[in-house]
């Protein structure tokens, strides 16, 4: 077996909410998983982080609607070359 990747500058005390044990659990459980399932959690924590983002956008901007903040978030994201077009793509009738 290929040992996991170690990231660099990890340390502890990144996860001192987390106990030794629960961390060791966590670290086997990803060991033991299929490529499919590191994929799928992944994907998920992917998938969380950016509606964490937009959140975050929406609580700055409580008067913005979904298409600013998907602009932002574009924007913040991507860059404002990305957000532009989006903001064409959106703005043209289909």
């Amino acid at each position: 077996m290929i040992p996991a990747p170690r990231m660099r500058g990890y340390n502890q005390a990144m996860h001192s909410d987390t106990s030794p044990e629960f961390d060791r659990l966590q670290i086997e459980r990803l060991r033991q998983a299929t490529p499919a399932q590191r994929l799928a959690t992944a994907l998920s924590m992917s998938d969380t982080v950016m509606w964490l983002s937009r959140q975050a956008i929406a609580r700055l901007h409580p008067q913005w609607n979904d298409r600013q903040i998907r602009r932002e978030f574009a924007r913040i994201h991507y860059g404002q070359a990305v957000s532009k077009l989006l903001a064409v793509e959106e703005d043209t009738p289909a």
